[in-house]
């Protein structure tokens, strides 16, 4: 736990290979990383780990990875996507937040508390074949307008970062990323 809590000056961290667990708040409010590897042992993300990590570009999550607690990747702001590997089983209270797509490929229905996703701008693709069942299971039907086939997804090139609120004010969306009509946006949950 508290391993690099609040080291502002670390940029970039390369973890061996062997490490298979982090301890809660190991990397919170790192806000200058802009690079990790997260070995593909690791199978649970606990509570807090990466909070904060306003620089972050991008993060590739291990295949095997199982969980992510409680505001694991809450606030890393510049991190536009989340590719959850398929082994992926549960996701905690606001683990995401800020404005994000989020590629669930598992044909497992994953576990999700009712707050997984914040509450801002967040766009959830899934499997064709479980786009209804998402949008009706347990908490997921809480984030049903937001929840898209993953063949509706686009490159970063086609997709528009929205502003904070404009997924459910409507200012200046641009729906080429998830190829929606914009025209009609109630049948989408009046975004």
């Amino acid at each position: 736990n508290y391993s690099f809590y609040g080291c502002n000056s670390l940029t970039g961290l390369t973890i061996p290979s062997d490490v298979t667990s982090f301890g809660s708040y190991a990397f919170y409010n790192c806000s200058k990383m802009i690079q990790i590897n997260i070995p593909d042992g690791v199978k649970s993300i606990p509570s807090y780990c990466f909070y904060g990590w306003s620089s972050l570009a991008e993060l590739h999550l291990p295949e095997g990875l199982a969980s992510l607690g409680d505001y694991a990747l809450y606030n890393s702001m510049q991190t536009w996507k989340y590719e959850l590997p398929e082994s992926v089983i549960s996701i905690g209270n606001n683990c995401f937040s800020r404005i994000v797509n989020i590629i669930v490929p598992s044909l497992d229905l994953v576990t999700i508390s009712s707050s997984s996703f914040g509450g801002t701008g967040v766009f959830i693709f899934v499997p064709e074949s479980m786009v209804d069942k998402y949008k009706h299971r347990t908490n997921w039907s809480n984030y049903q307008f937001q929840i898209f086939s993953i063949s509706q997804y686009r490159n970063k090139e086609d997709y528009t970062m929205l502003t904070e609120g404009s997924a459910y004010m409507g200012s200046s969306v641009k729906w080429s990323a998830c190829n929606l009509d914009a025209s009609s946006p109630e049948q989408y949950g009046g975004y």
